[in-house]
């Protein structure tokens, strides 16, 4: 590895904590990834940042919406932010049936279209504009 030597601090990464997304409206997004994709809130409000953190029931790894200000991030680092939003995320969200959750976002007003992914999955786009890929969970 590079400048790591795990075996003499004896840490290694253990899991992915979260990924962010930025977002527009950092309500209407909490809203969304509550309501709609049914997340849970894992803390609303985040030090240094306009944000919160959002998952799936009982997941390890979560979302943090994060919505770019320059009084929180400064001129340059919340402009790069801002770029972000409405761009594919290369997030995939996990489902047990990828045809039933897309018949459930539909009836909720969400548009969902074919996934450059092999297998059962879907692309869907949050109120911002962000894409998230919807993957069917292996079946044992």
């Amino acid at each position: 590895m590079h400048g790591i030597d795990e075996t003499a601090s004896g840490a290694a990464v253990g899991s992915v904590r979260a990924a962010t997304v930025f977002v527009g409206d950092l309500e209407r997004a909490r809203r969304f990834y509550l309501d709609v994709l049914g997340f849970e809130e894992r803390t609303d409000g985040l030090p240094g940042a306009h944000g919160a953190e959002v998952a799936p029931p009982g997941a390890t790894t979560s979302l943090v919406l994060i919505q770019p200000t320059l009084s929180e991030l400064g001129i340059e680092r919340a402009s790069i932010a801002r770029q972000r939003i409405g761009e594919p995320t290369g997030l995939l969200l996990e489902t047990a049936d990828v045809d039933a959750t897309c018949r459930r976002l539909h009836a909720l007003g969400v548009e969902t279209g074919d996934s450059p992914l092999a297998g059962p999955s879907a692309t869907l786009h949050d109120p911002d504009g962000n894409e998230l890929v919807l993957v069917e969970a292996p079946r044992d």
